[in-house]
């Protein structure tokens, strides 16, 4: 078994944890970090990703993966939202926009196949979707 979780907290305090819809970041000691994102709330899916870690579901869950193969603490206490949306496909592309502006990441592809013409454009500005460009 990893070196389970030395931050063996309850789970993000008020970060955002009742909210639904949301892209959000779940970091890692080793600075390393994962996006997903969300149509339910924060808290349901973040309880899926640490169910994963503990059972060591390596198949359901990168961060268990991450967690089990490198044997690194996830920091669940600094579990951020970092976007929010109105439908499940605005998620969709906000997370991918965050996955491909913030590499290294702990996800196993890059989400939605987004045109490289907006990665280009957002590189270039290193603004998020929020932004105006």
């Amino acid at each position: 078994m990893p070196l389970l979780h030395a931050d063996q907290s309850k789970g993000p305090p008020d970060n955002g944890e009742k909210q639904a819809k949301v892209v959000y970041r779940i970091p890692c000691s080793c600075g390393e970090g994962y996006i997903g994102e969300t149509v339910r709330r924060l808290e349901a899916r973040v309880k899926e990703h640490r169910n994963a870690c503990q059972k060591g579901a390596l198949k359901m869950s990168a961060l268990a993966e991450h967690t089990w193969m490198k044997h690194h603490p996830i920091k669940w206490v600094k579990v951020s939202v970092i976007d929010q949306a109105r439908t499940a496909k605005e998620l969709l592309v906000k997370e991918a926009i965050y996955i491909q502006l913030n590499p290294p990441s702990l996800n196993r592809n890059g989400g939605l196949e987004l045109p490289r013409c907006w990665m280009a454009a957002l590189k270039y500005t290193r603004s998020g979707p929020n932004q105006r460009l």
